[in-house]
């Protein structure tokens, strides 16, 4: 291959370039460096299949900005994509135009109400029951939403004369009665339900509800004793009823009225303690006009006092109780009692303190060791021991003297 070139100057402007095309051959030219040029293998070189290029790697895709432009959107998810839609914000504070919105809504609710209570009266002749739902209805309407207590009252009596059985009516009447404090009103209410109760356990409630207002109407407690009285004819072990007949009766200062409700909720109430504190407040107040009612009280608390008591443990120790009554008796003895009663009250205290458990056998105070007390307690069961044994020794000396000694000797032990 033969490629034409000029080896010239590069300051002389006049001699053809590289790029100039390939001048025609001369004869006569015979300028150093002009002619073919026969490089060796230029031939194979320019004749050479291109070689295969690696392909380009994709562009790196650039972050979008807020100045780029998103794609355009396809019509059919156009479609598919929900419309934003923002709502402005509330104001802090109710504008004029929602109370109103509320007025007239009111107003239309109240509207709608009025007629159906006109409808009313045309059902009560063809279906009294269904009557009587809708106006318990309106008048939960009435009462709840439109704030017309007035209204939602004379709808409770209608729904009362449709239907006295309907039970939800009588509790929102009785619910109203109450919270406006007309306590002859609902007096009849509770009559009313007296009169259409099913069972002897809802007679016995109704009484006692219908006792509890009558005491607040009158608080002498004749109308309220006369309920009770009636209840307990037919439940006599109603603890509610004692109970509300012991508070009547207190205030009214009956103690023989008050001392048999107290023997009567003895024998009612299960538990001992309390069955307990019942015979002692019953000893307490008898002692002094009735010395052998007070004995038997306190027979038969002390009797409760060392019954056994199978199950559970209960919560106050029996050597508890039976110190409690042994030193309520010695207190009866020493107001109301003779010497010979408050030797043997004192006795009675003696063992059970030295004890510490049922006083079933007699127990010296030698043995007497306590070791569940802390040691001040102790000790001061000790001196209290000490100081009975000396006071017994103090009542027979005078005509026992033998028995005194024997008394001290114990104390001394």
């Amino acid at each position: 291959m033969v490629i034409w070139g000029t080896l010239g100057s590069p300051k002389d402007d006049t001699t053809p370039g590289i790029g100039d095309g390939p001048p025609l051959p001369a004869e006569d030219d015979t300028r150093p460096g002009v002619g073919p040029i026969d490089l060796p293998g230029a031939r194979e070189a320019v004749n050479k299949p291109p070689r295969a290029t690696p392909p380009r790697p994709p562009p790196v895709e650039r972050r979008k900005t807020s100045r780029s432009i998103p794609p355009p959107i396809p019509p059919m998810e156009r479609r598919q994509r929900p419309t934003q839609v923002i709502v402005p914000p509330q104001p802090e504070s109710p504008t004029v135009v929602d109370p109103a919105l509320a007025r007239l809504a009111q107003v239309t609710e109240t509207a709608r109400a009025e007629q159906r209570a006109k409808d009313l009266e045309v059902m009560a002749r063809t279906d009294p029951a269904g009557a009587a739902n809708l106006a318990y209805e309106l008048g939960e309407l009435y009462a709840r939403r439109l704030a017309n207590e007035a209204r939602a009252v004379e709808l409770y009596r209608r729904t009362l004369e449709l239907d006295a059985s309907h039970r939800p009516n009588v509790w929102a009447l009785r619910r109203v009665l109450l919270r406006r404090a007309e306590w002859p009103e609902l007096g009849k209410l509770l009559d009313v339900e007296l009169a259409h109760a099913s069972s002897d356990q809802e007679r016995v409630e109704l009484l006692l509800e219908r006792a509890v207002i009558a005491d607040r109407r009158d608080s002498s407690g004749g109308e309220a004793r006369v309920a009770l009285d009636a209840a307990l004819k037919i439940a006599p072990d109603h603890q509610g009823a004692l109970l509300e007949l012991e508070r009547v009766i207190a205030r009214t200062g009956d103690l023989p009225a008050l001392l048999e409700v107290w023997e009567r909720l003895a024998g009612a109430i299960h538990q001992p303690a309390r069955k307990i504190a019942y015979w002692l407040e019953i000893a307490r107040n008898t002692a002094g006009r009735d010395h052998g009612h007070a004995q038997r009280a306190l027979e038969a608390a002390a009797g409760l006092a060392t019954a056994p008591r199978p199950g559970r443990a209960p919560r106050l120790a029996p050597h508890i109780l039976a110190e409690r009554v042994a030193r309520e008796r010695l207190r009866i003895a020493d107001e109301h009692g003779t010497p010979d009663q408050v030797g043997a009250a004192i006795e009675a205290l003696v063992q059970v303190i030295a004890a510490g458990v049922l006083p079933d056998r007699p127990v010296n105070e030698s043995e007497v060791t306590l070791p569940s007390e802390h040691p001040q307690r102790a000790r001061a069961r000790q001196r209290e021991l000490v100081a009975l044994r000396r006071r017994q020794a103090q009542l027979v000396r005078s005509e026992l003297p033998q028995r005194a000694w024997e008394h001290l000797q114990q104390a001394l032990a």
